[in-house]
Parts: structure tokens; sequence; C-alpha cells
């Protein structure tokens, strides 16, 4: 069963690969010297690795079943499948990141656009309620030159 990769993606997939490397002869150097990092990140990384290989390629030799028994691995082996499989997650990890930064600022020039033409509409809004509020005052100040006219009226006219 061969599966069809996209060139640029195995392409991509090689680079992570050989830029790992030295990342992960320097975890592998660091768990030899402390055995925390060794027995709490590093082996327990290379056995599930090793144990999801052993189950890949039973499935692969048509083999049915579950894998109760997998042969012991030595702890250069583990160290070695552990230490390169954290670097490659962290190298992923950051390069998930950056691309999820870089789709995020993407996105923040398309919002400005939009935050643009939402301030325009409130602008025309705003200059709109301007408008009426002047049309509004005039006719206040109207009705109060005729209240103040028929006052004067009914006031001459009861003096009379």
């Amino acid at each position: 069963m061969s599966r069809t990769v996209f060139p640029v993606t195995k392409l991509g997939y090689l680079v992570v690969k050989q830029v790992s490397k030295p990342i992960s002869k320097t975890l592998a150097d660091r768990a030899k010297t402390s055995p925390v990092f060794r027995s709490h990140v590093i082996y327990p990384l290379g056995r599930l690795v090793y144990r999801v290989q052993v189950g890949i390629k039973m499935k692969e030799m048509g083999l049915k079943g579950r894998v109760t028994k997998v042969p012991k691995l030595g702890d250069d082996k583990l160290t070695d499948m552990g230490s390169q499989v954290l670097a490659e997650m962290l190298l992923f990890s950051m390069v998930g990141g950056f691309l999820v930064v870089a789709v995020f600022l993407s996105q923040g020039d398309g919002l400005e656009d939009k935050d643009e033409e939402e301030l325009d509409l409130m602008r025309l809004r705003l200059k709109r309620l301007d408008n009426m509020i002047e049309d509004q005052q005039k006719a206040v100040d109207h009705l109060e030159t005729n209240i103040k006219l028929l006052l004067k009226s009914l006031k001459s006219e009861t003096d009379d």
C-alpha cells in the first residue's frame, strides 16, 4: 500500500527532520545527564513511538489482534527515539505557532478595512443626527417666537 504524498509536504518534513537532528542530539545528551528528564519525558515518548511502530508493522503484515507483548528496546534506542520525537514535536509546534500568528496577522488587515467602513457609516449617521437636531432646534425657535407673539397679542387684548 503506497501513499502519494505532496512533494512540498515531503520536502518540508525532510527539512524538519534535518533541522531536528542537532536538537535531538542535544536532548539526548541532556537525557543522559538528567535521570528525571530521561525517565519522565524521553523514555515514555520513545516507548510510545516504538509501540506505535510495532502496531503499524503488524497491520502492514496483515496480522490481526492487539499487541500484547512488545520486545524491550535498549536505553540508547529509547533515548534516541524519544529525543528525536521531542525535537520534531518542538519544531512542528513552533512552525505551527508561526503559521497561526501569520494567519491571524493577515486576517487583521481585512478587519481594518471593515472597521474603516463601519466608522464611515457611523460618521454618516452622526452627521444625519446633527442635521436633524439643527432642524428641530429651528422648529423649537420658531415655535417659541410664535408663542411669544401669541402671548403678546393675548396680553394686549386683555389690557384693552
